[in-house]
């Protein structure tokens, strides 16, 4: 018939069985997967976790530590808060290097070096790092404290026993290394007695060597042979009765004598060494000892035969290269530790530094917001704790719910596992190179980071204040809207339009009930067919042919209906309008 909508039958057809195939397959690999997952998963997040946690708590205290040792040192040396800061930036470096075992040692390197006057303020970086690793290299090296090391040193400057705090730290390495240290006293020996060895023409490597002669020759400590040579340095000029007749036994005129050691230098040690060489040629013990103690006094009785062990002439050649020693002990100490603890040391170093540079500020700000804000805080925390109780119910909730269904999928979910753990032992393999790499920007980064955290904090804060504030207005808001929204009735023409719309759908086969919370519960009917095993049989049956019937004389009667309703409303609403324009 003309103009009657015709009835339309659509044929539709699909090819299953590539879904078959797969949803077969997916059971075993999710199995795997997740078998695997639940074996290394939890553990491995865990280790992860706990290892990050452990190093920022241990980075965070470390910085603040330095700092309180930064401050310390910088009020020692009577220093500006830029000189501090200044010297707390190369004792973490000396410790980032490997210099110093800890910040603390590196920074009493510093402090000693700079009190001892081996350097002044004005030194460059280089300078005050280059002594403070001399410095620390000796007192690691040979377990001895920096502040006896700096004052020896210092000693041997001021009295002529070294040119050079780099000629000076080569002396007292080599003596050192010869056993010049045998009772421990041999910084103290250089403090104590540089003066009595400039007195005879003895440097430095002169006399280091006379020690180190002496204790190989039976001497007790360092402190008596150089007690020794101080005794003789005064005798050799005081003219007394002892005196001439110990020169006059080995053939020497003691006013002669006390000219060559008065003028000392060169010409002292000459007089020395000859003075020592005919003691040591006596044939007679007895003459000898006698002559031996006028000449140097009880001390030579307390050193014995190792009197005679001391030669002058000999004493810088028996210490072997003295050159370069402190350097060569240096490059020694340090090749014991490998590319990976060098990284270990400048990544946790750099994330100290990061943190006293970024997240401290920012917490001492954010500690001095919260005192200003205490009495907000406390409310705001009043509120969103009472809302947090209700959340982590349903967390707990959806957790279980989510632990039950682990448990009973733990099979189907064994090939997810087990290509995490494959994607793992990737990772892994490659980790330390990239850290290589990104390792001396990580601590900068980390720092940035926390800082910007902390600020977000505060942020959040005055955000949570501000939203709590504008839900109360909220509510108020709509709470009015709802008042006015109940004085209105809808044309009729839009309650018909949306009953029309609500009919056609009334039939659909998912219209069901709902529970009584406004959400709609699937059948038994409906459950089924919605399962793993009834969609997999579906898939397994004949290519389907899906039959799609459609009315065209039903719609359109719908149609029609609907559209002349709204018109005729809107017509008589324009109407009645019409009368009160």
């Amino acid at each position: 018939m003309a103009g009657r909508p015709a009835n339309l039958t659509i044929r539709v057809t699909s090819d299953s069985r590539q879904a078959q195939r797969d949803m077969e397959r997916m059971p075993g690999r999710v199995s795997g997967m997740m078998n695997s997952l639940k074996q290394a998963g939890p553990a491995a997040a865990a280790a992860a976790g706990a290892a990050i946690g452990a190093a920022l708590v241990s980075a965070i205290n470390e910085a603040l530590e330095q700092r309180r040792i930064t401050a310390t040192l910088g009020a020692q040396l009577g220093a500006t808060p830029k000189q501090a800061k200044r010297y707390g930036e190369l004792a973490g470096d000396l410790l980032a290097k490997g210099i110093t075992t800890d910040f603390q040692q590196a920074a009493d390197s510093i402090g000693d070096v700079m009190r001892a006057g081996l350097l002044d303020p004005t030194a460059t970086d280089k300078q005050i790092r280059t002594m403070a690793t001399r410095v620390s290299d000796l007192a690691n090296t040979f377990g001895q404290e920096s502040s006896q090391i700096a004052r020896a040193v210092s000693r041997m400057l001021k009295t002529g026993m070294a040119d050079s705090a780099d000629e000076a730290f080569d002396i007292l390495t080599r003596g050192f290394q010869t056993g010049g240290n045998a009772a421990d006293d041999l910084l103290d020996t250089f403090s104590e007695y540089s003066t009595q060895f400039r007195k005879l023409g003895l440097d430095g490597a002169d006399a280091m060597g006379l020690i180190t002669q002496g204790l190989k020759g039976g001497a007790r400590d360092a402190d008596i042979v150089a007690d020794a040579v101080k005794e003789f340095a005064i005798r050799a000029v005081d003219g007394s009765e002892e005196t001439r007749r110990g020169f006059e036994a080995i053939g020497l005129s003691a006013d002669e004598m006390a000219k060559k050691f008065g003028a000392g230098g060169e010409t002292a040690k000459r007089a020395l060494d000859d003075t020592i060489d005919r003691l040591r040629a006596m044939k007679d013990p007895v003459d000898q000892s006698r002559t031996a103690v006028d000449l140097f006094g009880g001390q030579a009785e307390d050193l014995g035969a190792a009197l005679f062990a001391l030669d002058p002439s000999k004493a810088v050649k028996s210490l072997g290269k003295v050159g370069g020693s402190a350097d060569r002990m240096g490059k020694t100490l340090r090749s014991g530790q490998t590319d990976l603890q060098q990284l270990y040391r400048r990544l946790k170093q750099e994330l100290v530094e990061s943190i006293n540079k970024h997240a401290v500020p920012a917490l001492t700000r954010f500690g001095r917001w919260v005192n200003r804000n205490r009495d907000s805080l406390v409310k705001i925390v009043a509120f969103v704790n009472s809302r947090f109780i209700v959340a982590w119910n349903l967390i707990k909730a959806v957790s279980d719910q989510v632990s039950g269904a682990y448990r009973r999928n733990e099979k189907e979910l064994r090939p997810l596992t087990n290509a995490l753990k494959s994607a793992w032992r990737i990772v892994s393999r490659n980790l330390i190179p990239i850290l290589s790499k990104l390792g001396r920007k990580v601590g900068t980064l980390i720092g940035v980071y926390i800082a910007g955290f902390i600020s977000a904090i505060a942020a959040a804060v005055r955000f949570i204040s501000w939203f709590v504030d504008w839900i109360k207005s909220a509510v108020d808001w709509l709470a009015e809207l709802g008042r006015w929204l109940s004085r209105i009735k809808p044309p009729g023409w839009l309650s018909d339009l949306a009953g029309t719309i609500g009919g056609i759908f009334s039939a659909s086969p998912f219209s069901a009930p709902d529970n009584g919370d406004g959400v709609r519960a699937l059948t038994a009917t409906e459950t089924r067919a919605l399962s793993v095993p009834a969609m997999t049989a579906a898939l397994r049956r004949p290519t389907p042919v899906v039959h799609v019937y459609i009315d065209g004389q039903q719609i359109s009667g719908m149609v029609q209906r609907t559209v002349s309703g709204a018109l005729r409303n809107e017509g008589i609403r324009r109407r009645a309008g019409s009368r009160y324009t």
